[in-house]
């Protein structure tokens, strides 16, 4: 498609969730550390008083949509009702300009609900495990969010002094 379309990943809403606590625990698959030899890495948490925030975000070309937190463990119904929250607030023109809808594989987005929902405002044109493009096995690497996003704001929330609540997160 980027033969056809040079600016055809600018046409992609890439989306996401993840976990943020203050106690430094993360996704391992989105940390990845190269060398040749056992680096013998050890991550430094915050154990006492933890908490934690999820949180959903989208990118399509260089805008960024959301944040937003997730009230809750997500499940599809919740999900649905974020991205139904989401196209709402997303101005006009960048809704527009919406081609692809790209999700992972969460269990979220498997529901009949969300796979309902996504066929309805993305006929033939999303991304997902159970959808009209597979999203591959095992390849976290496609979405910007992973493999930027959250590793820079965790890096961010995990480094700073200033995180003592969730309130703190939130704000």
């Amino acid at each position: 498609m980027l033969n056809a379309d040079p600016m055809f990943s600018t046409t992609i809403l890439w989306t996401d969730e993840t976990t943020f606590t203050n106690s430094g625990m993360f996704n391992r698959k989105n940390k990845h550390f190269y060398a040749q030899n056992n680096p013998h890495l050890v991550e430094e948490t915050k154990p006492q008083n933890r908490f934690s925030l999820n949180m959903w975000c989208g990118i399509i070309g260089n805008r960024l949509i959301g944040p937003k937190i997730i009230d809750g463990n997500l499940n599809g119904e919740r999900y649905v009702n974020l991205l139904t929250e989401v196209m709402d607030e997303i101005p006009l023109e960048t809704l527009r300009s919406i081609r692809w809808f790209m999700q992972d594989g969460c269990a979220a987005h498997n529901s009949a609900v969300a796979r309902d929902f996504l066929d309805t405002n993305f006929p033939n044109c999303w991304v997902g495990t159970n959808g009209p493009v597979r999203w591959p096995p095992r390849s976290p690497c496609l979405n910007p969010l992973d493999y930027f996003l959250w590793g820079f704001l965790k890096n961010k929330v995990n480094n700073s002094e200033i995180i003592g609540s969730l309130l703190h997160l939130e704000i």
